[in-house]
């Protein structure tokens, strides 16, 4: 399978409702992620886009919504479309690939 057909069209950004995970969606100020390992907790596996950013603003702030889509879009590139020699993302683990 090429690139192209394992994300889908890079044309469209995911809509936030897209599923990233059984508990969270593209468009969530934190993202839950579905990394089941034993002894590991909730918060280990949670991505919190909201940091603080050196402007004094939050990256999920209006002023950041270019970096913050293009750092969202790049994780899901990695898990739907990895670098070569990486393994791509079980469908157990990832929901249908939507393209940035």
């Amino acid at each position: 399978m090429n690139s192209a057909a394992a994300i889908g069209d890079r044309g469209a950004l995911p809509s936030a409702t897209t599923p990233i995970s059984r508990r969270s969606r593209f468009g969530d100020p934190s993202w839950q992620l579905d990394i089941d390992v034993a002894g590991r907790r909730p918060d280990q596996t949670r991505l919190d886009w909201a940091v603080l950013m050196p402007d004094g603003q939050r990256l999920t702030d209006p002023i950041h919504a270019e970096l913050l889509a293009t750092a969202r879009c790049f994780l899901w590139s990695m898990a739907v479309d990895p670098p070569r020699g990486r393994k791509r993302a079980s469908r157990r683990r990832s929901t249908r690939a939507a393209g940035c």
